[in-house]
């Protein structure tokens, strides 16, 4: 009897994923759901020079730990308790703290390049796509850089330009075509948490 239910969420950068996580969070109790974001799973660069580490392509599905992610999920999966790294923004690094997770009946994990490992996608019981427009991300980017990593508009501006962007239109908008769900709104809208909730109902309780 399969319990645990995996959602992933995927987008570009700036499309709303974690507005979207919580928004499906605040329709279950705290101890039937919990939240995974993907950048917990950057691997670890405490290994090189700070200067080495702001240069390395963190849009690249190389840059990404899936290895433990994979691990992690087939945890959750069984039923088990897991320990989720803590990763540094400020210095492209993992820290010593770990988020600490009980088994649940729901698991909702979004990133950017969630949809790139065909032994993920096998995980995910429902894949939920954001496909909004470039003009739109961007502008959520800097509104969030800017804020909660103490970045400059103009540093934000030439990353997206330079790597995002180019990224997003190389290894994250194709995987669109792996999504049960995709969601074109530019806000999150009542009738969309309503579609997804919908969805979320009837394949968990078939996947009792």
């Amino acid at each position: 009897m399969r319990k645990q239910f995996i959602i992933g969420i995927s987008g570009g950068s700036g499309a709303g994923k974690t507005t979207l996580s919580k928004a499906i969070i605040e329709n279950y109790s705290n101890d039937r759901i919990a939240y995974i974001c993907l950048d917990s799973f950057y691997l670890d660069q405490s290994h090189i020079p700070l200067q080495e580490r702001e240069r390395i392509n963190y849009d690249h599905p190389d840059s990404i730990d899936f290895k433990l992610l994979i691990s992690v999920l087939k945890k959750i999966k069984m039923g088990e308790p897991i320990d989720i790294p803590r990763y540094d923004f400020a210095t492209h690094a993992r820290s010593n703290l770990i988020q600490h997770i009980e088994p649940t009946s729901i698991i909702i994990l979004d990133g950017i390049l969630l949809f790139q490992s065909p032994e993920i996608l096998n995980l995910l019981d429902v894949k939920i796509f954001i496909n909004i427009s470039t003009e739109i991300r961007l502008k959520r980017r800097v509104q969030r850089d800017v804020k909660e990593r103490g970045r400059t508009i103009d540093s934000v501006i030439h990353q997206f330009y330079e790597t995002v962007s180019p990224m997003h239109e190389l290894y994250v908008q194709p995987t669109l075509k792996y999504a049960d769900i995709v969601v074109n709104d530019k806000f999150v809208s009542e009738h969309v948490i309503e579609e997804i909730n919908s969805r979320i109902h009837n394949e968990y309780r078939a996947s009792k």
